[in-house]
């Protein structure tokens, strides 16, 4: 794969490639054992879309990012990845944890990096917009 050669950084076509073959295993597995969760992988566009052209007056707006799960329950999944180019030039992943009630955000250089806590707000605020939405109600214990 060229994006993987000395010298040269991991982009988005890469790391959704990547993405959807992890996501070809996942419904492999919960194809063969029906008591297993799902889990959700977002595509490297969606934190961009979230943060870019969703802020409004430094908050995310729910309707940038709606249609993104028309297909998928989120809360119904066992986890959620979400994958997060900050600067264009470093890759971070949000976790949502359905089962443990967690929103984890892995950066290998979390001090190169003054976006992740911002990212980290921005997708509590949309799983608590999402929540209201799909779910008719308040996401609860919602805190950051």
């Amino acid at each position: 794969v060229h994006g993987l050669q000395p010298g040269e950084w991991l982009n988005d076509e890469l790391i959704q490639h990547f993405a959807a073959l992890v996501s070809e295993e996942d419904d492999r597995l919960s194809s063969s054992e029906p008591s297993r969760k799902r889990s959700h992988i977002f595509s490297t566009l969606f934190c961009s879309k979230l943060m870019e052209e969703g802020m409004v007056q430094g908050a995310c707006s729910y309707e940038a990012v709606r249609s993104w799960t028309k297909n998928v329950d989120v809360f119904e999944c066992d986890k959620s990845l979400i994958p997060i180019n900050t600067d264009k030039v470093h890759w971070i992943a949000a976790l949502v944890s359905m089962a443990d009630e967690q929103v984890q955000l892995y950066d290998p250089l979390p001090s190169a990096n003054s976006d992740g806590r911002l990212c980290f707000d921005q997708i509590l605020h949309r799983l608590q917009d999402e929540h209201l939405n799909k779910k008719g109600r308040e996401l609860p214990d919602a805190s950051s």
